[in-house]
């Protein structure tokens, strides 16, 4: 039952299930029972902004080395930022010995006015054949997420405030569009949404959080 409840149980939000150990069955009632203990790893799933003004999408890591000085690496999940300094492509892809089972995209947008021109292209490409869907605005690219999330409130950075002004606080559209079925990708493998524009327009408020649901596949 656990097994088969599988992907209903990662949507929940469980990460691993494992063995701990286990005792030695014993008589009880007329009757045999044993115990057994399991791990489990699971995601919490808590939301407050709670005055944060973005979303963790890229950590800078500043090192010293005794070769080359100083060294800064990007670490990034599978979520990107779009916005007025940057719209980086959303890129998936394995490693030559790992499969990844894409399960869907999640959008988290603030689009005033529909958010800037532009259109957005999904690519799949697997065993060298690529597929590629376009949509013509950043509004189709949202339409076709058919699951409405929870609204996430985020603070615009503001200059400095004179007396009696507050911060404007921004609702972001949280939308998820789920893959049935999932992409599976191998080595060589990847898919990528990317938008048409290298950044938004300057100055323009809108911003796009995409991520994607990325799940090692067993």
């Amino acid at each position: 039952d656990v097994l088969g409840g599988a992907p209903a149980l990662r949507g929940a939000g469980l990460l691993q299930l494992r063995l701990d150990r286990t005792a030695d069955p014993a008589e009880a009632g007329g009757a045999w029972r044993g115990q057994v203990d399991y791990a489990v790893l699971y995601e919490f799933r808590y939301q407050d902004s709670d005055g944060a003004a973005s979303l963790i999408a890229r950590i800078p890591i500043h090192g010293q080395t005794d070769v080359s000085g100083v060294e800064v690496t990007t670490v990034t999940d599978h979520m990107v930022r779009w916005d007025e300094h940057g719209a980086p492509a959303l890129v998936v892809a394995p490693p030559p010995s790992q499969a990844l089972r894409v399960t869907g995209l999640m959008v988290a947008a603030f689009l005033p006015g529909g958010g800037p021109a532009g259109d957005v292209t999904r690519i799949v490409e697997r065993d060298g054949v690529a597929e590629s869907v376009s949509f013509s605005s950043l509004a189709a690219f949202l339409a076709d997420f058919t699951d409405e999330l929870s609204p996430i409130d985020l603070v615009a950075i503001p200059p400095p405030l004179l007396p009696g002004e507050v911060q404007e606080v921004r609702a972001f559209q949280g939308r998820r569009r789920r893959f049935a079925p999932p992409l599976v990708l191998r080595g060589g493998d990847r898919f990528e949404v990317r938008f048409g524009e290298a950044a938004f327009p300057p100055g323009s408020p809108a911003q796009v959080y995409l991520q994607a649901a990325v799940s090692t596949k067993g």
